[in-house]
């Protein structure tokens, strides 16, 4: 009996050793971001200075702008809502910051000397984010940024003499050429370093013509570019402690610092934000089909557990060659890049574990849409959405453009400028970059992110949630609707029931003008007929009515 009970014991603390503590692996450690001034950047920095008290120092990798340093860029960036929490229970976590003027497209990462030589000295953990979003970015640009930007962090990562892990993010569809995607790095048909030759010494008109080519079937240069980047990653970091994370479509958080923030209108929020303000509210999509949206707060999350995961691995892979011996391990040490293991790739993708289907999108915003309303529509807001690329566009045309140059050709006749025409264009634009995403589905595996969610303890499954299992889809969808009313339009929550009551007036406003047009429309074509002018004569008083309780519910 008793030794039984030793056996469980044994076994219990055996499974313990094998579970990742991640604030300890934080404790007293150093920490570089590169991308923190972006949307996902913003939520990891808030996520470690809440969720990892331990944690020495973390360097802020900020590129400087025209009278604007990196520290000034940071407190800026502190403004934002999203570090409210930080500032009211933990503003002391603040001091642990520094940040440093950087610029990937510059040699060296454009770090001073004694920048360059603090980081290799203090830094353990590096999380490399920054990139180019940009889908019609211009190839010379995303390579810079996306994979010679990449190249140079993996430089300064292979000086650093206390580092444990790099975790560089990448996109869930650089291999999108391919319908099964898996959680390995695929073989590119040109080498990086060819590619960046080529944006040395090539003029723009002849990268240009060449784009094309080297797209073939990937969609945009962001695409293709952290495709190669990825290459870059397994071949000239095989020698570090790398992972590599693919979330798909990055949108408004779950559930930290609170539901629905989101502060960057890209992706599935540049077409929400258009369809809550009533702009464009045609969608060229699949309704059958899976839309792959994976909250911020769940890919911060995963970037600091696999963080934790991959120096564990380290550690062990270490451990085991110190038992095989001196020789084995120099003779593993010794093996050319290509037979080394490949760094672990985690998809994080919701698709294969929750799945949300476009056609549930549409019913959740239905039922939300009329219920959290903006204060200035330019039209009804709703969304529609069709297969049809000629649909939409006569859609468009009549409901939107039209009205839109109406609404100009007022402005400029009351002396103020123009600008619902430009807001539909750039809506246009969005729409037309996502086009590819929006109208197809990809199977993604997830068995790396399943594996390291079931080593966490219950502590850190608590802590740093990457159960997407757990996501209600519909309550996620009403919150990132008041989350972009609240954060991205900065309207209070206080202004909703005049905001409903001005819809509701709208609303019966467009719908008597349709119907006097209809009527109208309807008296020409019967002419002189009695049908026609009693007909004419009822739309007319049920129209006085209505304008009558219109007035009537506008006073109350």
């Amino acid at each position: 009996m008793i030794a039984k009970t030793m056996q469980e014991s044994a076994g219990v603390r055996s499974q313990r050793e094998e579970e990742l503590a991640v604030q300890e692996f934080y404790r007293d450690k150093a920490v570089l971001i590169t991308g923190v001034t972006g949307f996902l950047g913003k939520i990891l920095l808030e996520k470690l200075l809440r969720s990892c008290p331990g944690i020495r120092r973390i360097f802020l990798l900020i590129r400087p702008r025209k009278g604007c340093k990196s520290k000034e860029r940071l407190a800026a960036l502190l403004k934002a809502e999203c570090f409210e929490h930080i500032h009211r229970e933990h503003s002391d976590a603040l001091e642990k910051l520094t940040a440093i003027d950087g610029d990937l497209t510059e040699p060296g990462l454009g770090l001073q000397p004694d920048d360059y030589e603090l980081l290799t000295r203090e830094v353990s953990v590096v999380f490399h984010s920054a990139a180019t979003i940009k889908f019609n970015e211009t190839l010379r640009h995303a390579v810079e940024m996306n994979i010679e930007g990449t190249r140079k962090v993996l430089k300064l990562c292979h000086e650093m003499k206390n580092l444990k892990s790099v975790v560089h993010v990448s996109t869930a569809y650089c291999n999108c050429d391919c319908k099964t995607l898996d959680e390995r790095i695929y073989r590119p048909p040109v080498h990086p370093q060819n590619i960046i030759a080529c944006t040395k010494w090539m003029e723009e008109s002849m990268l240009a013509a060449l784009t094309p080519q080297l797209l073939r079937s990937k969609p945009n240069t962001y695409v293709l570019a952290k495709f190669l980047s990825e290459s870059l990653v397994a071949e000239e970091g095989w020698d570090l402690p790398v992972a590599i994370i693919r979330p798909s479509i990055v949108a408004a958080s779950w559930k930290e610092p609170f539901p629905g923030w989101v502060d960057a209108l890209n992706g599935s929020t540049s077409l929400l934000a258009s369809c809550a303000s009533g702009v464009m509210t045609t969608i060229v999509t699949d309704v059958k089909g899976v839309a792959d949206i994976v909250p911020v707060d769940v890919v911060a999350n995963l970037m600091i557990v696999v963080a934790c995961q991959t120096a564990a691995k380290r550690a062990e892979q270490q451990q085991r060659q110190q038992q095989t011996g001196e020789e084995a391990s120099k003779r593993l040490q010794s093996e050319p890049p290509s037979e080394q293991q490949q760094p672990a790739v985690y998809n994080c993708v919701t698709g294969s574990l929750n799945r949300l289907v476009v056609g549930d999108i549409r019913r959740y915003l239905a039922k939300f849409l009329p219920l959290y309303p903006l204060q200035d529509t330019f039209g009804y807001p709703r969304v529609d959405m069709t297969s049809s690329q000629v649909y939409q566009s006569v859609m468009v045309f009549f409901r939107n453009y039209l009205p839109a140059v109406a609404v100009d050709f007022v402005r400029r006749c009351t002396g103020r400028r123009p600008r619902m025409v430009r807001f539909l264009e750039q809506s246009k634009s969005a729409m037309e970059a996502v086009r590819f995403f929006t109208t197809q589905t990809w199977e993604f595996s997830s068995n790396n992110m399943i594996l390291l969610h079931d080593r966490l303890s219950p502590f850190d499954r608590q802590t740093f949630d990457i159960d997407i299992r757990k996501i209600d889809w519909e309550s996620y969808w009403e919150n990132y609707l008041l989350g972009v009313r609240r954060y991205l339009f900065k309207q209070d929550p206080s202004t909703l029931p005049e905001s409903r009551k001005r819809l509701k007036r709208q609303q019966a406003v467009r719908v008597a003008l349709k119907t006097l047009l209809f009527l109208g429309f309807l008296r020409i074509l019967l002419g002189r007929s009695k049908l026609a002018q009693q007909l004419w004569r009822l739309a007319m008083g049920l129209l006085s009515r209505l304008l009558h309780l219109v007035r009537f519910t506008s006073h109350n």
